[in-house]
């Protein structure tokens, strides 16, 4: 596991670099046009490829060529150097999948969306165990492969059957106007997500040298459930407040539009956090085995480190459309300079346990969320309203409870956390919030099933 979780990582570590940040660029501008207008959708998404189709294949043709030098720099030996040209190979796939996600996202038509990621998940899952099972290692590797080929063709099919893009009219091409656009939004993403991942590789290698391959693997998992449950996170900010904010001008609204991101942040992740805790031993045991089950020991850190992010992003999103670029990227910065070396002291310096490096993922978002706070209220005003600031104050009254009687009365957890739960929703909505969430996912079932 601890060799598959650093392979994987440099597959994402690409995944961020080789696309530029072109599909959270492309995904913007493709949510703020009109679903009708095809052919500026369609030129949308094929300028987009035509900007990272070649430095994909640039740079899988030199990881291909410095394959030893990458499996040293990852491992500190050269036997895994067949696994890295492997990888080198999907490349360009990855990139090429990535980009029709964000094409998809900010289509923002759920019927598409849901049906490729169900079908290719079921794909992907029989390829890649199946191929795992067979040859190991490198079958998993090949199964990644694989798996992004089928995401693409299954995208590709799907778009196509619902006339979202005419195959037939693809050809490369460069529109200088529309690079310009999608860089300036592009690029700080580019670097703050190629940032993230070296920074994840720089923290395995302190976890490699100090504790050993296994070790590495139970990080991978903590953070994996962390990326995974976190994920509705992202899209909702990067596919609807991004653009929203994109659009704002004076102050005022920015503000309420901020505080309003805040506040559903609070309320979705809040029982999330409960929920995935309370039963981490059962959620380790499905997603992984009983072999992964030391790594519930990073959760009480982990999660609460999670929450920060959160609610950093909820404030800081608009930075970038408001061209607050050098803020972001300093913050950014920061954050993962933190994540390093204060992990990097836990461990080395004061020689402390393992799972305290989710204490430093803690402590960095902590911070992180800190001076987006400070950022945010010195060049905006902001400030939290009065109600947010209750549920805020409220969501660690419940939080931290759950998780220390959780952490040592597993049982117990069990028990309350149907009663707390209740309590949350009574204390943290109010009743029109409650009507209004209960009509929007009514408007959206009914607006899939209006489509099938």
């Amino acid at each position: 596991m601890g060799l598959i979780s650093q392979l994987t990582n440099l597959i994402t570590f690409f995944n961020f670099f080789v696309p530029l940040g072109v599909p959270n660029g492309l995904s913007k501008f493709v949510a703020e046009t009109n679903i009708s207008e095809k052919e500026k959708l369609n030129k949308l998404l094929f300028s987009s490829i035509s900007l990272i189709f070649f430095p994909a294949i640039f740079l899988a043709v030199l990881v291909f060529i410095i394959s030893d030098n990458v499996s040293y720099f990852l491992f500190e030996n050269y036997d895994y150097t067949v696994q890295v040209k492997i990888v080198s190979a999907a490349i360009p796939f990855i990139v090429l999948n990535t980009l029709l996600e964000g094409y998809l996202r900010g289509l923002k038509i759920i019927k598409v969306y849901v049906k490729v990621v169900i079908f290719s998940n079921i794909i992907n899952i029989v390829i890649v165990i199946s191929l795992l099972l067979a040859f190991g290692l490198n079958g998993a590797l090949v199964g990644i492969l694989s798996a992004n080929v089928s995401y693409i063709i299954i995208s590709l099919y799907y778009l196509r059957k619902n006339q979202l893009v005419m195959l037939n009219e693809f050809r490369f091409y460069f529109d200088r106007e529309l690079f310009r656009k999608i860089v300036k939004v592009s690029f700080v993403f580019l670097a703050s997500g190629a940032l993230f991942q070296f920074t994840l590789i720089l923290m395995r290698k302190i976890i490699i040298a100090k504790y050993g391959i296994y070790y590495n693997g139970i990080f991978q998992s903590v953070i994996g459930i962390s990326l995974n449950y976190f994920a509705f996170i992202f899209l909702a900010l990067s596919t609807y407040s991004f653009p929203t904010v994109s659009k704002i001008e004076s102050k005022s609204e920015l503000i309420d539009e901020l505080n309003i991101n805040v506040k559903y942040i609070i309320h979705i992740l809040v029982p999330l956090i409960i929920l995935v805790f309370t039963f981490r031993r059962i959620v380790l045991t499905v997603l992984f085995s009983k072999d992964f089950m030391s790594a519930e020991n990073f959760f009480q850190y982990q999660f609460f480190g999670d929450y920060f992010k959160a609610l950093a992003w909820a404030i800081g999103i608009w930075l970038v459309p408001k061209m607050k670029l050098r803020i972001f990227l300093l913050l950014e910065v920061i954050l993962n300079l933190n994540l390093v070396l204060i992990s990097y002291l836990f461990m080395n310096v004061f020689n402390m346990a393992i799972e305290f490096i989710s204490l430093a993922y803690l402590i960095s978002y902590l911070m992180h969320f800190i001076l987006n706070y400070y950022f945010t209220k010195t060049r905006l005003g902001f400030k939290l309203e009065k109600a947010i600031r209750k549920s805020l104050f409220f969501s660690f009254a419940v939080m931290i409870p759950v998780t220390l009687i959780s952490s040592n009365f597993v049982v117990i957890g069990y028990i309350i956390i149907v009663p707390v739960l209740f309590i949350w929703v009574k204390i943290a909505f109010e009743k029109n919030e409650l009507k209004e969430m209960k009509e929007f996912v009514l408007t959206q079932l009914k607006g899939i099933k209006s489509k099938d």
